[in-house]
């Protein structure tokens, strides 16, 4: 069950970064730092369908995929999660969908990678 539930979010966590990734401007038009955080939530894109895919197929390798993917959510969501969610008081209903997103991309990651740690420590594989 807690395989499943970490490759439903990490199908959520692929579906979110690449709409992020896609919502980013066009390479010609954007910045350095623009061009590299879209390819970095492709990259994430990518990688999460990887590990969803591995998790069924070769459950130690999607379990290592998944947890670092879920390291790197956490480090996320602990640098910008807090100011994220204090901008959340303010704005409109469009503000707080688009505020919402990341937080829920970088969540996703962390209860991934936590659901897949929880089913090996019962396992006793780690």
């Amino acid at each position: 069950m807690r395989r499943l539930i970490a490759r439903i979010l990490l199908g959520l966590a692929a579906f979110l970064s690449l709409l992020l990734s896609l919502s980013l401007p066009a390479p010609g038009n954007a910045t350095a730092g623009q061009t590299s955080a879209q390819l970095a939530l492709f990259a994430l894109s990518v990688l999460s369908v990887i590990a969803a895919v591995l998790l069924t197929l070769r459950p130690a390798a999607g379990r290592e995929i998944t947890l670092t993917i879920g390291a790197a959510g956490l480090a996320m969501l602990g640098w910008t999660g807090w100011p994220l969610f204090l901008s959340l008081r303010e704005g409109g209903s469009m503000h707080v969908s688009s505020v919402a997103v990341p937080l829920v991309l970088w969540s996703s990651l962390v209860v991934a990678g936590v659901c897949v740690l929880s089913g090996a420590r019962d396992r006793g594989e780690r």
